[in-house]
């Protein structure tokens, strides 16, 4: 009689085990896929770590040759160093601030205050796949701009206390779920994280180059929000240009239109000194055919589809 296999052996406490594991393991949700992201993106920030770090090994070169064959000046080329390094610490500084400023007027958004606000952004969150909600505060910090994210050591969404009475008095929530997806869209897609912010850091903030990342990442933020909350999108996308009660005005058609004829040197001048794209060049990149959204120059007549 032969032997009994090994895998005929009496059961052991394995499946327990890793049954354990399992159920104490922390809760996730499948990693959120991106489709929507814009194909400028990831170049423009390759862009700008490329920049810092020949900046790093610049300076570093220069320090080197200075104490190496010229020691008699360093002192001045030292105080120089460190005017440099002070501009971008201080645009570090001064964001930082900005960001601050939200957290310290604005009312946290939680189950015990502004329940269904904060239990819309919890479905919104989890449609978009993040295993964790971000926290989220309603302010009339910044005038009436619908959301916004905090791009920090924590993804805080902050929420327009305008844009949310203003829904709710006439009746728009779709307005406002689009809007608080937008910025969901900017945390799904990592536009906040450590290493997003170190290869982009003080270059955000410098003109026409900053843009070449920020311009970009609102296409894909807003291609994440057509996708979770595509109801009303264009109204809400209109609120951020004109606000209040006139987005519910708003011709789709002609605000399309306008983005075709809104051209010109100083207008391609004004969209490169932006941070964002206009609103009628993100209306149109959220309608099909789904084109991926100019960044530089306007859009071109022949690309009118709707």
């Amino acid at each position: 009689m032969s032997a009994p296999r090994p895998d005929a052996a009496e059961p052991t406490d394995a499946a327990p085990r890793r049954r354990r594991r399992e159920q104490s393991a922390p809760r996730r949700l499948n990693k959120p896929r991106l489709p929507e992201r814009h194909l400028l993106e990831r170049p423009a920030v390759g862009l700008h770590a490329t920049i810092n770090i020949a900046t790093i090994l610049l300076a570093i070169f220069l320090i080197g040759y200075v104490i190496l064959e010229q020691p008699e000046q360093i002192d001045d080329f030292t105080s120089t160093v460190i005017a440099a390094l002070g501009v971008p610490i201080a645009l570090l500084f001064i964001r930082g601030l900005r960001r601050a400023q939200p957290r310290i007027d604005g009312l946290p958004i939680t189950v015990e205050q502004f329940p269904e606000l904060h239990a819309r952004i919890v479905d919104i969150s989890r449609a978009a796949g993040l295993a964790r909600t971000p926290r989220a505060y309603l302010t009339s910090v910044g005038g009436y701009e619908p959301c916004r994210v905090d791009k920090g050591a924590r993804d805080i969404v902050l929420v327009s206390s305008d844009l949310y009475a203003e829904c709710e008095h006439h009746g728009t929530p779709q307005v406002l779920d689009f809007a608080i997806a937008h910025e969901v869209g900017h945390v799904v897609a990592g536009h906040g994280n450590y290493s997003r912010m170190l290869a982009t850091s003080w270059l955000l903030d410098v003109p026409i180059i900053g843009g070449l990342v920020s311009r970009p990442q609102e296409y894909t933020a807003d291609r994440v929000a057509a996708r979770i909350a595509p109801t009303d999108a264009i109204r809400a996308l209109a609120a951020m240009a004109i606000g209040r009660d006139n987005y519910l005005r708003v011709s789709p058609e002609a605000m399309h239109r306008e983005a075709f004829h809104r051209s010109g040197v100083f207008v391609v001048l004004a969209n490169l000194l932006s941070g964002r794209p206009p609103v009628s060049w993100r209306m149109r990149a959220i309608l099909p055919p789904y084109p991926r959204g100019r960044v530089l120059f306007p859009p071109r007549p022949d690309q009118h589809h709707l």
